[in-house]
């Protein structure tokens, strides 16, 4: 799929990839029915836009990683099974530990795609800090939130009243 041009915001002479559009209550709705199956493909969506908004962005690193170790240690904790159908301690020290890595690594990335909001934010002229809270217990559903106030922004549409 090819990535989308990237939208002027020609009143300000400023130009930012096309943030992505999904209403937060849609992102909620899915999360909640189909949850990974949706999440993990969105972060990284938010991740991707975050990416072409600031190349200097790392969020989209710390997912793929984080990801990546969930994935080793679920795989970690299924070849350590041992005789008694119960992965050996260690190994599930280990594997544990490599989960909460990759959680930190996902709360990483997560305030990685807020600052570059913020940063789109300070280039329209309207520093609006992004609650640190907010980003940190309700993530991906906050920063689609503003995700989507900024692609009405590039679309023109007027979003003085709330």
């Amino acid at each position: 799929m090819e990535s989308a041009p990237a939208t002027s915001f020609s009143a300000l002479g400023i130009s930012m990839a096309n943030a992505p559009d999904l209403h937060w209550g849609i992102v909620l709705l899915l999360s909640a029915l189909i949850g990974g199956l949706f999440t993990i493909p969105w972060s990284l969506v938010q991740a991707n836009w975050a990416r072409k908004a600031d190349p200097t962005s790392n969020a989209l690193r710390y997912f793929l990683f984080g990801f990546g170790l969930v994935v080793v240690a679920v795989i970690g904790i299924i070849a350590s099974v041992g005789v008694n159908n119960e992965p050996s301690p260690v190994f599930a020290l280990i594997f544990g530990l490599m989960v909460l890595a990759a959680a930190i690594l996902v709360i990483i990335a997560y305030f990685d795609i807020r600052s570059v909001i913020e940063d789109a934010y300070r280039k329209l002229g309207s520093p609006y800090p992004l609650s640190g809270v907010m980003t940190f217990f309700f993530a991906q559903i906050y920063l689609q939130y503003h995700l989507s106030k900024l692609h009405q922004i590039q679309k023109g549409v007027s979003i003085l009243n709330p």
